[in-house]
Parts: C-alpha cells; structure tokens; sequence
C-alpha cells in the first residue's frame, strides 16, 4: 500500500493516484510558510487570548489610580453656583442653610489664601446640605407643635354613666350618627355641645364619671358586686381600647361583656369601633334585655351598685328607662 503525498489517499503501490489522478513519484509537496503553519496552531490562538486580558488588567488598573474629582454644587437664597473645595481646606463645622445662604457667605467659607487649582480631589458636601435641611425641617415641626392653637395628642378620656327615660334615648338614637355594633348593644357619635343639653335635662340622671390615662394600654371598668358569697363577680364589664390617637381625632373600641347570673356563664354583649374628636363624643346603651328575669340575690348584688340597680326600677322593666354610657374626650 502507498500513500498520496497530495492528498493522503491510500491504495496500491502505483504511479498515479486513483483519487486526485496526480503521479506520486514526481510529486513534490510545497513547503509552507512560518505564519500558515503558526495560524494553524492550537496554541497560537490560546496566547492571543491571554495577552488580551493582560492588556485589558494593566489598563483598567491605570484608570482607577487616576483622580476623580466631583463637583459641590451649593443653593443659595439668589443664586445657584458651583464651588470646588479643596480636601486641605475643608472647614470641619461647615453647615449651610438654603434659608440663609448666600454668595458673600460662600466666599468666606474658604481662607483667600487656599489653592484650589491642580489636580487635587474635590470633596462634595451634599451630606452638610442634607444635615441642615433635616435640622431646618425638625425646627418647623417642633414650631408648628408648640404654637399656639396647634392641635395635641389627647391623654385622656372620660368615660360617664347615666340613667337616661327611653323617650330621650329614642330622641338621641334619631339625632346622632349610628355606629357599627356587633351584639345586642347600640350606640353612635353626637356633637358636644348636644351632649352638655342632654346633661342638663330632667330626662336624665347621673350616675357616674371617671377620667382614665390614654397611655396604650386598654381601660378596663366593672360594674357590680365583685366576690362575695357566691364566690363569683355579679355585674357588667367594659373596656375602652384605644385603637389611634391622632392630634384631630382618637379611634376607640368599645367591648362589654357581662356574668349578670349566678349559675350562668358570661355574656358577650357587644363591640364597636368609634372615631372621636374634641368636638364630638360617644354613647352607648342596651347593654342589658328587659325580658332577663334575676332571682332574689342577683337583685340584692344589683341593689348594691349604683350602675346596676336601675335594672331593678320597675321604670326598667316597663321600658321607661335605661343604662347609658358616655365616652368622650375631655375639653
């Protein structure tokens, strides 16, 4: 067998290729150039590529030693210009205000004698600017909040109780704005200045006021006889949470619960959410049936609270009179 010198096909020994018809024993095979042979070469192509990354690493290096200098831009009551200062120069307790700065104060920020020209980094002081604008902000809030007029947060509420005829519970029903209840309970809101008439009306009676502390935590009342002979607390429960405290308005819910019978468990009587102001306050009332019959020693722990016996007047049980809580913010 004999091999083509041209094109490497192989056959039996002879003068001519049978594949490319040329005659082996003349056939001389060109010599190829440096650059062909060295193109045509694995490792030629592999040193190329790291060159390329050396190259690349020596030029990005140089860049970042280079100085990169930033410009303080500086907003003045007039006009806004561009200053440049030098890191040597500096003041360390600079702080402009946008309010009152202005060009000649600018200039005095930097001693004549400093040399801002060559290639020395420049130092932005957008932080100075964002420190007195955060200084001159928190100075008109503390402004606003202490002058006079201005509106407080409450830090307190009075919560009262009466004994109101159906007849004037039926007139304000009509009058104030109803509340969403959850239960037996009914309730709403109504101007103060509705509230102080009602007070003063014969229709009306009182029974009880309190102040309690807002302070975030839920205000909790009773009413009734707590623990006694029958080892167990007679009467109604209340509490006042305080869901937002605004300086225009304070969101309150209301809940009540009660154990009005001595072999009965407790009662869940209603819940409401309400939303006061200084000019308006909440009632609620209906926290007891009139058809709920109590035996001789319920009666007797009624009897005992100022609250709770006027679910003994027989004007209760006709429907003449009721409960009613009031809760507002006091003036």
């Amino acid at each position: 067998m004999i091999k083509c010198p041209k094109c490497q096909f192989e056959q039996p020994e002879d003068i001519y290729c049978a594949n490319c018809g040329v005659n082996m024993k003349t056939f001389v095979v060109p010599k190829r150039s440096i650059l062909f042979s060295l193109l045509n070469t694995q490792d030629f192509y592999v040193g190329l590529l790291f060159v390329g990354i050396v190259a690349f690493v020596i030029y990005d290096y140089s860049l970042s030693r280079k100085p990169k200098p930033t410009t303080v831009a500086r907003v003045t009551k007039q006009t806004s210009e561009t200053l440049d200062i030098p890191d040597s120069q500096t003041p360390t307790n600079y702080k402009p205000s946008v309010a009152t700065a202005s060009v000649e104060t600018e200039k005095k920020v930097i001693p004549q004698n400093a040399n801002t020209e060559g290639t020395t980094p420049k130092r932005t002081a957008s932080r100075f600017q964002k420190k007195a604008d955060g200084a001159d902000k928190q100075t008109q809030e503390n402004t606003a909040q202490s002058a006079p007029g201005a509106p407080t947060l409450k830090t307190s509420l009075q919560i009262s109780f009466f004994q109101i005829s159906r007849n004037l519970l039926n007139e304000i029903q009509r009058e104030a704005t109803s509340s969403q209840f959850s239960g037996d309970g009914f309730g709403g809101i109504l101007s103060k200045k509705r509230l102080a008439l009602i007070k003063r009306s014969n229709d009306i009676k009182s029974v009880s006021t309190n102040r309690y502390k807002l302070d975030g935590h839920p205000i909790s009342l009773f009413k009734g006889q707590k623990s006694g002979e029958s080892a167990k607390s007679i009467g109604l429960y209340f509490q006042v949470n305080t869901l937002k405290n605004e300086p225009t308005s304070t969101q309150i819910e209301v809940k009540s619960w009660g154990s009005l019978k001595l072999q009965d468990p407790d009662e869940n009587l209603f819940s409401s959410e309400m939303t006061l102001n200084p000019q308006y306050a909440a009632f609620v009332a209906g926290f007891l049936p009139k058809d709920k019959v109590f035996n001789d020693e319920e009666r007797a722990i009624f009897e005992s609270d100022r609250a709770l016996k006027i679910y003994n007047l027989d004007d209760f049980s006709d429907g003449g009179t009721d409960l009613i809580m009031f809760v507002e913010l006091p003036d």
